[in-house]
């Protein structure tokens, strides 16, 4: 075959793999455990989420310790916890991680069958409600009461409406300002929540959560401009954990955008903000990974396994960052701790990490990966798949061949299955 046929079936592949991001930003991770009431682990419940007002979905099934992981790639957005198994109770929840950070929760199922779905033994943060009306008197302070009981019942329209109202009546109070600017964030109403929180910040300068709505709201608009002026100052004014993870993800955007030097300096200032915030750490092992700074990937990723021994993402970089060494016994060491801690990490988010290698021209990397995956895995029809690929791309048709009929074998249903028998067609 010759290689402008090889070339061009690579492109054709490639158009399935764009929905894949170069990188995993604003990701939250559940680290989760499924007992009965006696307290022992549940094996194999179906877990499902779905994201919220968007068409994401993931499923795990829980290992012989009744655990499971998930990795969600947007934190930021709310999703729907499933779990059943039959003989128990099922469990439907909502889901909202940490943005950037990992929990750890443990549920208990209870045995019966039907019935309504169990809530779960705890449910997610409600938002906070606006700043005390104490401030305010006379006719704005029973309007202003009026406002945060609405906002705090979540009707934000009547919230807003009272808000507007005292804001004419009280022009001069940072408090209300505020308050209006939180109802309209929480509205999506971006360019309303900056202005209100501009206003507030005129009147006080020392209130850093106005500081906040503005970034979030001029994130939301996709003014990057603005959205960095205000971080920098927040940095500058409250240089805590939750400015570490909004540092932390300007770095995720400058690593999109290839600027690893610019991503390493923000991953760092983050970590210099939140000590124990361990995504700083993972990132840069990454990253370091990616400029070619190996004993610093190392580093940072032991320091993350020193926060969370459990971290399995930084687990997989330090794999190949030692293998770069020349450690091969460590590389090997850590692959084993690797799928002997979560097999289901190999399948999801480790070759997410070899995909996100491939995507950005680094076949040999990717390479690396799946082949790991496929000896670690050998019923992984996806990771075949993705080494067939590789294989492609150097121009190793017999190989490739191998491997896409080995892939079909294993999952001749798969939504790639008929990119692969148009490639074996060719072959």
């Amino acid at each position: 075959m010759n290689s402008k046929r090889t070339s061009s079936l690579l492109v054709v592949a490639l158009c399935f793999l764009m929905t894949v991001p170069l990188w995993a930003g604003n990701e939250g991770r559940l680290v989760g455990s499924i007992v009965d009431p006696d307290g022992n682990p549940i094996v194999d419940v179906q877990i499902k989420v779905t994201g919220v007002g968007f068409d994401v979905t993931q499923e795990r099934t829980t290992n012989k310790k009744g655990k499971f992981t998930l990795l969600l790639l947007d934190a930021t957005k709310d999703y729907l916890l499933h779990m059943e198994k039959d003989g128990f109770q099922t469990i439907e929840e909502p889901l909202r991680l940490p943005l950037g950070d990992t929990m750890r929760r443990e549920w208990t199922m209870v045995p019966g069958s039907g019935g309504p779905p169990s809530g779960g033994s705890s449910s997610p943060s409600s938002a906070a409600a606006p700043a005390s009306g104490g401030v305010v008197r006379g006719q704005a302070g029973r309007l202003y009461e009026k406002g945060a009981e609405a906002y705090a019942a979540g009707d934000l329209e009547t919230a807003a409406a009272n808000f507007e109202e005292v804001v004419v009546l009280e022009p001069g109070l940072a408090e209300v300002h505020m308050a209006l600017a939180m109802t309209y964030l929480r509205q999506e109403n971006w360019e309303g929540a900056a202005s209100e929180a501009q206003k507030a910040l005129e009147i006080n300068p020392d209130e850093t959560m106005n500081l906040e709505i503005q970034y979030d709201s001029y994130r939301a608009l996709g003014d990057v401009e603005n959205q960095y002026r205000v971080l920098d100052t927040l940095v500058e004014r409250s240089p805590g954990p939750d400015t570490a993870r909004r540092v932390f993800n300007r770095g995720v955007t400058k690593t999109e955008a290839r600027d690893l030097e610019g991503a390493a300096a923000d991953f760092e200032a983050a970590k210099t903000m939140a000590p124990e915030l361990v995504a700083s750490y993972s990132a840069l092992t990454r990253v370091y990974f990616d400029l070619g700074r190996f004993d610093e990937s190392v580093e940072n990723g032991r320091r993350a396994l020193e926060i969370d021994p459990n971290y399995y993402e930084a687990m997989g970089v330090m794999f190949l960052a030692l293998r770069a060494q020349g450690k091969d016994d460590e590389a090997e060491a850590m692959f084993e701790a690797l799928k002997a801690g979560d097999p289901q990490f190999i399948s999801g988010v480790l070759m997410d990490l070899g995909v996100s290698y491939f995507n950005s021209g680094e076949a040999e990397q990717a390479q690396g990966i799946f082949e790991k995956v496929v000896d670690a895995q050998p019923e992984n029809g996806q990771a075949h798949y993705m080494l067939s690929l590789c294989y492609l791309g150097k121009g190793d048709t017999v190989k490739a061949k191998e491997l896409l009929e080995r892939f079909l074998e294993l999952a001749p249903n798969d939504p790639e299955a008929a990119t692969a028998r148009d490639m074996l067609s060719t072959l």
